[in-house]
């Protein structure tokens, strides 16, 4: 069978879907995976899985000023020939959806691994991108036998706001994260909270530097860390927003981070105070495959890693004095960050496991038995 899938970043194939399309063409089926970086850049030979360019702008605002890659994308698929084409993150769900069903593929399936801040805010030009955004989504779930969530938040909301049916939706936990590359690492005895992120407002960041220059007054033996990059985003941050707390010695910033393993192994806490619509953050799936307690938000997507009190400690968003009360509890209890770090890699490897939920994942898209076409 020929499959085809369409990606929002080359980014998230290598990071968050390689397994499940290792998987596919272990399983005999041929993939192509479709992505707006341009060929040159992308090399996806060591899967097994071959690439095409539809260039489209990622965090573009006027899903108005993109409709030309549905065309781009119907093309395509029509050049390709799928059997199945699947597609996931909002933009790929909809362009992809409505472009495979005018190239009359037989069978279209999608995920939906965030709301993002379509769904998180309320202003008036937010407010007209969810109506635009909703009519898309609506005509491109209307094309899909299946539409997967990794979390029962956006299933719901998506539900309540009449863009399909509860009987459509299946749901996943995540991502899933690799037990092979994420092992368990001996806990630091120092106190250490690290945030590994892109550096947008959404995903708290500035909480966290706020939230760390208030718990350093009580509990100064603590070290706070970011690593992470500055992303083209509505929301983002630049040095500037970072440098008060870099001056003060109240954070590090460790900069881009080519491999996490070291880093987290180097903490004792994970932290990810976002108030953005996650999926299921795979950050912290990370973290907790290492064994580390975490601290996130009562957020959807966030919500979903933590069972409060048992691995780690939610917290109510944009709320500085929770992060820091966090903060403490966590540097003045070495017991507790052991105890909250074993809870993490339990509650990991029950749910979070990459082969439970590509287990999933090959059921739901009904390949788990089937070899090549």
């Amino acid at each position: 069978m020929k499959i085809l899938v369409v990606n929002p970043t080359v980014y998230s194939i290598y990071h968050l879907r390689g397994e499940l399309l290792q998987a596919l063409t272990d399983l005999g089926h041929t993939v192509v995976a479709v992505g707006p970086e341009p060929e040159k850049e992308v090399d996806l030979s060591y899967l097994g899985v071959q690439y095409r360019c539809v260039s489209f702008r990622r965090t573009s605002k006027n899903p108005f000023a993109d409709f030309f890659v549905i065309a781009h994308l119907k093309k395509v698929i029509e050049e390709e020939a799928p059997d199945l084409v699947f597609s996931y993150a909002l933009k790929p769900v909809a362009y992809g959806s409505i472009a495979a069903r005018l190239a009359k593929v037989p069978r279209i399936y999608s995920m939906i691994s965030g709301l993002g801040k379509v769904y998180s805010g309320g202003s008036y030009k937010t407010r007209l991108l969810q109506v635009i955004t909703n009519a898309l989504l609506k005509r491109g779930f209307s094309a899909c036998e299946r539409v997967i969530f990794q979390n029962r938040d956006d299933r719901e909301e998506l539900i309540r706001r009449g863009l399909l049916p509860a009987e459509k939706c299946r749901l996943v936990s995540g991502s899933g994260v690799s037990l092979e590359k994420f092992q368990p690492a001996t806990m630091p005895k120092s106190p250490v909270f690290l945030m590994i992120t892109r550096l947008l407002r959404e995903k708290g960041v500035m909480e966290f530097c706020k939230a760390a220059r208030l718990a350093h007054q009580r509990c100064p033996q603590a070290r706070f860390q970011i690593g992470g990059f500055f992303d083209e985003h509505p929301g983002e941050l630049s040095m500037s927003d970072l440098r008060p707390y870099l001056e003060s010695g109240d954070v590090e910033y460790l900069g881009k981070l080519q491999n996490v393993v070291p880093y987290l192994g180097g903490c004792t806490t994970y932290v990810l105070p976002s108030y953005y619509r996650e999926g299921i953050p795979h950050s912290i799936l990370e973290a907790m495959a290492v064994g580390r307690p975490i601290i996130t938000t009562d957020c959807p997507g966030c919500r979903e890693t933590v069972q409060d009190g048992v691995n780690g400690i939610l917290v109510r968003p944009r709320n500085v004095e929770d992060l820091a009360d966090a903060f403490c509890r966590l540097t003045e209890d070495a017991a507790l960050r052991e105890r909250m770090g074993q809870e993490s890699l339990r509650y990991c490897r029950e749910r979070f496991d990459v082969s439970i939920v590509n287990r999933d994942m090959l059921s739901i898209l009904g390949l788990q038995q089937e070899g090549s076409l």
